[in-house]
């Protein structure tokens, strides 16, 4: 399930989102997963800013959620934290995704030309 739709941040990975939109997020753990010779075993995900639709999901290597909603304040840190255990009984580690607002289609175009 490898889709790369993230930039990073200030060192964290991040993701442009909608307020208004309830899509499905997550991050692949098949690189991790591999080097640590395990699988998924349960997830949990704790949100910040935004808010989690229904239960954090497992699809085959990948830890996702249904998340709406954004905190548009100055400052507001929006993101999603998932919590994962493996079928070894000995792995579990942590990751986030952050969310910033999506730029409007002008600030878009704008960037683009700017780049060139």
């Amino acid at each position: 399930m490898r889709s790369e739709t993230y930039f990073v941040l200030n060192g964290e990975p991040t993701i442009y989102k909608n307020p208004g939109a309830c899509l499905l997020y997550g991050i692949d753990l098949e690189d991790w997963l591999a080097g640590a010779g395990t699988a998924l075993e349960s997830v949990k995900a704790t949100a910040v800013g935004v808010s989690i639709v229904g239960e954090p999901l497992i699809i085959g290597t990948a830890v996702c959620a249904w998340i709406e909603g954004l905190d548009e304040s100055d400052g507001a840190q929006n993101k999603c934290v998932f919590d994962f255990k493996c079928t070894d009984g000995k792995s579990a580690d942590s990751r986030a995704i952050y969310f910033k607002k999506r730029p409007g289609l002008l600030m878009e175009k704008l960037s683009q030309f700017s780049e060139n």
